[in-house]
This record gives structure tokens, sequence and C-alpha cells, in this order.
């Protein structure tokens, strides 16, 4: 009895069971909570799918293991220098003191062991320069200083021509160090005897060091005399912690590193094949034997430029993220910016070994502002502070040659009413330079100003994170504000908007900006954000906001402050990705966080309607602001299109008969029609092409227009403008016949007109001045006709074409007086009876007026101009951050023979000009010619408008000209300015120009008096 009822015992158990785990095998996957829901009590969501929930658990599961991970506190460890840097700071101006404020309650972020990598040499070469500063100071001679050494000790560009020498070497200082778009340009003649040479930017050296670290060596393996080895470039840099780095080369048969550096690849491989056409229009016996080594193969390496007897221009510039190498032209290698080896470092450059160097230039150098000669110096310093808390304070990250873009910023967000009143503080954050005298730049700028905050240690990439929690520790302890911003020096903010979306926003716990929220760190030790996995040994980042701008609330600020003070909180050289980590700690603290994602916190460039555009330089600062000030427009300037080819336009009144042919009068329908049909007059078709669009240059009534005769006047007027130099220079002449003499005929009265823009210096301009007439008509193919028909208007063009392109060859053959750097763009002007032919070659602009309208002649030439960029990137071009191969700001110039190819060969800058034609009428008022300083602050209409209201009140192009220069100094144009006013009208008509008209007084032209006189005497 006793084994029957065990038995059955056991065989109940076993049933239970059997029950239990079927059950259990039968619940739903999808109620499984993850290990942090479940610790964290969060509600399970049985609506989602499995895959997402998947997910889902897999990114809790990763946050559980974040938050869980014990990190031990950091132990005491001292740096060298730390001690100098906070005994020096005590003995200062009251002005410089200012600059110190976060300076001083920075210390105890340093001395721990899990400091930033970098921290070690920042705090050690900061506290050698903060001595050397210091010194400058003391001495009481800042004044005299100043005047006799500083003043000029950051130019623009520096060079040497024919070479300085060193021990052998040829090399040029570069005062300030390199900013981005600054460049090197080398021209040289490479030397068979030598198999290599090099050209190096060598880095500042402090005094502990033996030698100066070398930020990047371009080495040329060269072809060897016969052409008989392969050409190879090697890059690489050195310092003396850790010799040589790791070396790149192009071209790399067993290269697998397909990362671009600023978009562009490492090495540029593709060559156009040369076919033997080419080899027989080569210019120079070099040339025959590139074409060799190159001949049956597509790929060659970028040294093939670098043959024997055959000169080169190699420009290398600084980029985003490195550097660039650009040869003849075309963008050949980059190389990303190595650890600790950044642009600002620079401090010469080096060119050795087999090379006879012709010239050196560094352009785009950072440049200060004299603080004695900045005019508006008193309303751009920061505001005195008051006793209200302010609503924002804005952190930026800046660099101490940044000078240029701190002015920029000064003069346009800057200036917002928020800002001016106080609600808004920004202030700068600047680590120490490697060079004095931009330290001592950057300490009078402080001290001017009023809006920097100095940091104890050399700006290192490495170290910016530490600049983030300064920011904090002004926004909490000495400047406490609502909300907390972090900036980028290059960004541009619309503070109006970012204030209004504020104010519904939570005021705790707040992280706002463009957020990322699932990122993984980076593993490739190339990547310049790689994170090793003892730094961050998690698969994923927590929630961040992207650097170029983002916001957080007091609150997490004041969390960031005291968690590093009590170094609870790790260091993370990645400081907005830092920011979230901190975040995710303060939300495991019981704070609930409210992550704001907004998409118009464009951190790669601008987007209309943005909130913050990021990689602006001045110039497009400068932009931006305008386009707000006068349109209140939040519209980016990224496009710039180009105007179509000009047309002229046919309105037929009604009329019984058709109208009459004539040889340069186009046919049009004999019906009265409504509809404009516009012709298009570009000769450079092969057929002429009639559509219905309305772009219209010139309006023709029936006949009418081939009674109008252009009477003649003109006016002109330039102006160096906020330049040193001026390098416009003009041609203005009303009556070519009588000027060229009677060896010339024309079927019609004629004038010519001309603007040259210079760049690189004033002598491309002054050459095409006192030369264009031989060029365009002494020496020139010019048509010899009695009449005009469209055989003339044809063969003038040509010659025009031609005359344009010998000039161009002219520059290249005067290189004992016209230096390779130096061009000029070119637009003419010939009116030949009611006929008007433009020509341009650059950025130089004509502008009709026609009834009160402006309607643009030419268009420019400019690398965003959509049509010139395709043109460009077509023959192997680069278009770099706006310029022209990263270097030039248009795409057509006279001269610049150190960026073209040889003459003859179609190269991405070019001196082939756009021809346009107008048939001129009654309605056609006034011709504006003009350079580029302008244009880019007057437009078309606002031009034709003042020059149109100026003649209604004194009739003189003269005048017109001089008040349209001052409305563009007014502006704060950045060029020299050059117009030029030519009248077509006769004085008879001008009484149909409408405009106001003085209450007490009439002022009349000498023509209008005559008019009035012979009028009286009739009567």
């Amino acid at each position: 009895m006793k084994k029957w009822t065990g038995g059955v015992l056991i065989i109940a158990l076993a049933l239970v069971l059997i029950v239990s785990y079927s059950f259990i095998g039968k619940s739903d996957s999808s109620k499984k909570q993850s290990a942090y829901d479940f610790f964290n009590a969060h509600p399970v969501k049985e609506d989602q799918s499995d895959v997402n929930t998947n997910a889902s658990d897999e990114l809790s599961e990763a946050k559980a293991k974040r938050l869980h991970t014990v990190r031990p506190k950091p132990k005491f460890r001292n740096f060298k220098g730390l001690g100098d840097l906070y005994r020096l700071s005590k003995n200062m101006t009251r002005e410089g003191s200012n600059a110190l404020l976060v300076w001083e309650q920075m210390r105890f972020l340093f001395p721990r062991s899990d400091a930033l990598p970098d921290t070690a040499q920042g705090i050690k070469e900061a506290a050698i320069m903060w001595k050397d500063l210091f010194l400058m100071i003391k001495k009481d001679n800042v004044s005299k200083l100043g005047d006799a050494t500083m003043s000029n000790a950051c130019p623009r560009f520096v060079s040497a021509s024919n070479a300085t020498l060193l021990m052998n070497e040829t090399f040029l200082e570069i005062p300030c160090g390199l900013v981005e778009d600054s460049s090197v340009t080398v021209i040289g003649i490479p030397d068979s005897l030598q198999d290599s040479f090099q050209i190096e930017l060598v880095g500042s050296q402090h005094r502990e060091q033996l030698k100066p670290p070398i930020v990047l060596q371009y080495n040329v393996l060269l072809p060897g005399k016969n052409l008989t080895k392969e050409p190879i470039t090697i890059q690489n840099t050195w310092t003396q912690e850790s010799g040589w780095g790791k070396e790149e080369k192009c071209p790399d048969h067993d290269a697998s590193d397909l990362l671009k550096v600023d978009g562009l690849v490492k090495c540029n491989t593709q060559m156009v094949r040369r076919t033997a056409e080419d080899n027989l229009n080569a210019s120079h016996p070099a040339n025959r034997k590139l074409s060799n080594v190159s001949e049956g193969s597509i790929h060659a390496s970028a040294a093939l430029h670098f043959v024997e007897g055959n000169p080169f221009a190699a420009t290398l510039w600084a980029g985003y993220e490195g550097f660039h190498m650009t040869v003849n032209g075309r963008h050949e290698t980059s190389f990303a910016y190595r650890k600790r080896l950044e642009p600002w470092l620079v401090n010469r450059v080096n060119v050795k070994g087999g090379l006879n160097v012709v010239s050196i230039l560094a352009k785009g150098l950072p440049v200060s502002e004299d603080m004695d000669l900045v005019g508006d110096a008193q309303e751009l310093r920061a505001t005195p502070l008051s006793n209200k808390r302010p609503v924002l304070l804005i952190g930026v990250f800046s660099s101490g040659n940044n000078f240029e873009r701190r002015m920029a910023l000064r003069r346009t967000w800057m200036q917002y009413d928020a800002v001016r009143s106080g609600d808004v503080v920004v202030r700068f954050f600047i680590g120490l330079h490697k060079n004095k005298e931009v330290n001592f730049k950057l300490w009078r700028e402080a001290e001017a100003y009023g809006d920097i905050q100095l940091m104890p240690f050399v700006d290192y990439y490495g170290l910016l994170t530490y600049k983030t929690i300064a920011i904090c520790i002004l926004g909490t302890k000495i400047l406490p504000a609502k909300y907390i911003m972090k900036m980028d020096d290059d960004a541009f903010v619309r503070i109006d908007e970012v204030v209004s979306s504020l104010k519904g926003k939570a005021s705790n716990g707040l992280l706002y900006g463009h957020i990322s929220f699932e990122s993984a760190p980076h593993r490739d030790k190339d990547n310049k954000w790689f994170i090793s996995d003892e730094e961050w040994p998690h698969s994923s980042y927590p929630p961040w906001a992207h650097g170029p701008g983002y916001i957080i609330s007091q609150d997490i600020a004041r969390f960031i402050v005291e968690g590093h003070q009590e170094k609870d909180l790790m260091l993370f050289k990645l400081e907005d990705v830092a920011v979230g980590i901190w975040i995710e700690q303060y939300e495991k603290k019981g704070q609930k966080i409210e992550y704001v994602h907004d998409d118009r916190f464009n951190n790669a460039g601008c987007e209309s309607d943005y909130i913050l555009a990021h990689y602006q330089n001045p110039r497009m600062m400068l932009c931006l602001w305008e386009k707000l000030q006068k349109e209140h427009k939040p519209e980016c300037y990224a496009q710039v299109f180009c105007h179509p080819t000009v047309a002229v336009q046919y309105l037929c009144l009604p009329s019984p008969a058709a109208p009459k042919i004539e040889p340069d009068i186009f046919d049009v329908p004999p019906e009265p029609t409504d509809t404009p049909i516009s012709i298009d007059l570009s000769r450079r078709q092969s057929a002429l092409s009639c559509s219905t669009s309305i772009q219209t240059t010139t309006t023709i009534f029936d006949s009418t227009a081939r009674r109008f005769a252009p009477r003649i006047r003109s006016g002109s007027h330039t102006d160096i403008g906020p330049r040193s130099s001026n390098e416009d220079e003009h041609i203005r002449i009303d009556d070519l016949c009588t000027h060229l003499g009677s060896n010339y005929s024309w079927p019609e009265s004629s004038s010519f007109y001309a603007v040259f823009d210079g760049h690189g210096g004033p002598d491309a301009a002054v050459y095409m001045k006192n030369n264009a007439m031989r060029f365009f008509f002494e020496d020139a193919e010019l048509p010899r006709k009695s009449d005009i028909d469209e055989k003339f208007l044809q063969d003038l063009e040509s010659s025009h074409h031609k005359s344009f392109l010998l000039a161009d060859q002219a520059l290249a053959d005067e290189h004992s007086v016209i230096d390779s750097y130096c061009g000029t763009t070119a637009l003419t002007a010939l009116v030949l009876g009611r006929h008007l032919l433009i020509a341009n070659a650059g950025d130089c602009r004509a502008v009709l007026c026609r009834k009160g309208d402006a309607v643009q002649l030419s268009q420019d030439h400019r690398p965003s101009c959509q049509v010139e960029r395709q043109r460009v990137e077509n023959l192997g071009g680069t278009i770099e951050y706006g310029y022209l191969n990263g270097e030039l700001a248009v795409t057509r110039a006279l001269g610049d023979w150190y960026m073209k190819l040889p003459f003859g060969s179609a190269s991405p800058l070019t001196a082939e000009p756009e021809f346009q034609w107008t048939l001129l009428t009654e309605d056609d008022e006034f011709l504006i010619i003009g350079c580029d300083g302008i244009w880019d602050v007057i437009s078309n209409q606002e031009a034709v408008s003042l020059v149109r209201r100026e003649l209604g009140h004194h009739n003189d192009p003269q005048q017109c000209a001089r008040e349209l220069i001052n409305q563009a100094l007014m502006r704060d144009t950045c060029d020299n300015v050059t117009a030029i006013v030519v009248c077509f009208s006769s004085p008879e008509s001008q009484d149909s120009v409408p405009c106001r008209r003085p209450r007490l007084r009439l002022c009349m032209s000498e023509e209008a008096r005559n008019k009035l006189r012979s009028l009286l005497e009739g009567n």
C-alpha cells in the first residue's frame, strides 16, 4: 500500500511539473522585460513587433550596462607647469584679469590621473608661452612694441622669391600660423641630379624641444633623368616624442583606405589619356617627356607633374579636416590632421632636395585688426554686466589666430538687441598659442573687447572638453544664466529665434540642438574621432547634441561642474559626446531629461529657415547678417544662380503689314500679338532659337529701334575702399573713332569702356589698362565693312575673343614684370551705333537700365555658379569652400598663370570671355559697369534706382558714378570699388525720367539750360 501511494504521489508531481513547463513555454516573448526596464519599473509595450522589441531591449541593455558600470575615482596627478600658470596669472592688468575669470577656477580640473591625453603637453607648453607673454606685458612698452613690431606681425600673406636659404634649404617664415583656407604655394623646377625633394610645414619649437615638429612633409620621389622610375609622393609627420608617423603614399597599389578628407580622395590616381595630337600641340619639350610616361595609361601618379626642367605650381591648403595638395590646378592628395599637429602650429615652410625654387607664397593667413584703428571698436565691445540674470550665456570655441572669425561674429549676430542689452552674454573661450606674437595680439584683443576668456593650456583639439566645462563654470559660478549654449566660431546663430524657442522649453533637464540618438564610437585609428575600447568600452553612445551649437539648462551645467569637482564624472575627449555621457549620469540620479531635437541646427552647412548655420566663413557671416537685416529672411547664400543668356524681345504692335526685314533685324510674325517673343542673340550658337519665354534685355517696338541713335555721355569713379592699395583700373572712351584716329573707320559712331579688377597685386590690371587699346583695336583683326550686318557682328566678336586670349598670353610672357600670381578680371563694353557688345571674364558686372528696371547683361564667373562649377570639374579642377582649387574666388581671369595649364590647353581657370549682344532702344537709359566690390553690397535694382534718381537731379553721369561708389563704401564693402555710368538717352529725353524735385531750389544742367535758351529764343 505504501509503495502504491508513493508511486501515485510521484506521478502527480511529474504531471504538475509538465503542465507548469508547458504554460511557461507558451508565454508571449513580447512581454519580456529588459534588465533596465525591470530595475527601473518601466511598463512593457505590448504593441511593438518582436524586431522592435529586440532592438529596444538591446538599446536598453546597453544603457543599463553603461549606467551600472562602476568607475573608480581618479587619483591625484600633478602636471609640470601648472603652478607657474596660476602663480603668474595673479599679477595682471584690470582689463586683462577679466579674461582670466574662468582660468582662476579651473585648476581643480587638471591634476587627476584620468586627465585628457594631451593635458601634460598642453599645460607644459602653455606655461612656457605664459611666461613669455607675462614678460611682454610687464615691460610697460606695449604701445611702442605694438607700433614698431607687432602691427605687422600677422600679415595677410608672406612670400619669398628666388630662394631664401638656410643650410641649403629654402624657407619661408609663417608669422602667426595657418588657419582654415590658408594656403602655401611653391613654384619650382625639379632637378634631375637628385632623386627627390621635400616640402615641409614645420611647427613651432619651444625651449625644451631639440627639434621642431614637422606638421606635414610632402616628399616627392622623382622619376629620374630618363623617366625610368615610378614617380611617387609620400606624406608623413614627425615629432620628438613619437618620431615619424604613419606614412601615406600616392599612388599606393596596396592601399585599402577609402576614407576621404573634406570630401576629397587621399590620392587622385586618375589622369586623362594623352593622345598623339596632344603631344604634337605641347608647347614645351618637357611636356613630351611627360606624355611618354603616361602614354597608354589612364592611371598615373600626382608626381608626374614633377619632371626635370618642367616648372610647376604646387599649393598646400588647410581644410577643415586636413591638408590638401593641388598641383598645376588639379587636386592630387589629401592628408588628415594628426594629433597635436594642427595648422595653427605651423611657423615655417621648408623646401629642400632636388628643386630649384622660383618662389614661395603663403596667403590667407590670420590677420588681427589694429585695435587703435578699428573705428567701431566701442560699439563692438561687450556690454557691461548688470545685476540682472542673463537668459542665455553663449560660449564660443575659438583659436588664438582666428582673429577674422571673431571680428565677423562681433559685427553680425553679436549685434542682436538681446546681446547688446545683456539678456544674452557671449564669450570666446581660447587656449594659448605656441607663437608669442599671436598671444600678445590675443591679449590686446581681450583688453579691447572684453569678451574673451583665456584657457590655461595650449589649444589642442584633444583638450576641447576642458573648454566645455569652463563654459559651465562661467554660466553657473560667475555669470549665472538660465541656459548655457556652446558654439563654434564658424557658426552663425539667429539669437532672436533661439530666445523665442527657449520660452517654451523646460527650465531644467534640457538638452536642445541637433541630437544624435543612436551612434557608435569610431574604432578606426585613422578617423579623427577615433575612440579606443579603453576610452569607451560600450558599443554605443548615449544621446548627444552635435558640437557646432547646442543648449543645456543651468541645472545640467551645475551638475557637470560639481561632478568634476568631486571627480565623479569621467573626462572624454569628444566634448559634445562627453556632455551626452554626463547628462545620462544626471538622469541616473533621478532627474528627468528632455531631449529636444531641432533640424534647424544645421551642423553641416546652411539650409533655409535655419537657427544655426555651420561652416560659415567671415564673408558668409556678413552675407547672412545682411540678408536678415534687409529682407528678414533666414535664407542661405549657398547657391548663386547664373543669369541666363541675354535675349532681345520684340513686342509687335497692331499693324496691317509686317515689319521690314533688315540684315540685323530678325523676322517677327505680322499678326498682332500680346505675347512677347524672345530671340536669343548669342552669336556662339550655330542657329538662333525663338521661344516664348519672357526673359528680356532689349525691347523693340516695331521699327522705332532703327530710328534710335544713342547720345553717349559717361562718367566714372574709383576708390581704394578698405584695402591698403587699389588694384582696380578702368578705361572710358566716349568717342572711339576720334581716339583711334583716321586709320580706323567704323560704320557708325562708337564708344569703348572697360573695368579690370586685379588680384594678387595691381600689376595685371595696370598692364591691361595700358595695353587694352593695342589688343582690342590697334593689333586686332577688326572687320572692314561699310555697314553692320550679321557677318560684321560675328567677326567683331571673334576679334574680341582673340584679343582676350592674346592679352592673357601676354601676361604670361611678361614674366619679368608681371608675377605669375597676379591676375585680373576684365569686362569690356563696345557701343557701335545701337549695338552693345559686352565681353566678360570674371565677376565684374554690366547692368542696363530699361525704363527704370535693372537688366543684367553679364554673368558672374564664380565657383558658386552651377554652370561654371560643372565646367571646372569637367576639366579636372575642384571647388573647395567656394574657391577654385581652394584659392581663387573667380573661375575666369586674365593672368594667374600659376594656376593655368600651358597656353592652348583647356584649364579650369580660363580667360575665355562670354559675350552678350544687346540692341539698344529708346527705353534703354544708361549702363552701369562695376567691379564686384559694388555688387557684393548693392543689388542691380538698387544701383539702377540710385543712378536714375541722381540723373534726375543733376543729369551728370560723373556724379552718379561717385555717388554709387559712396553708397558701396557706406555699406562696408570689403574691396576696391570702381564704377562707370554710360548714358544712352539724349538730353532731350531726360525730362521723361521721373524724379523728386527739391521744393526751394531748382538745379539745371548746362545741356538743359542750353535747350531752354534755344526754345525761348525760338519763340
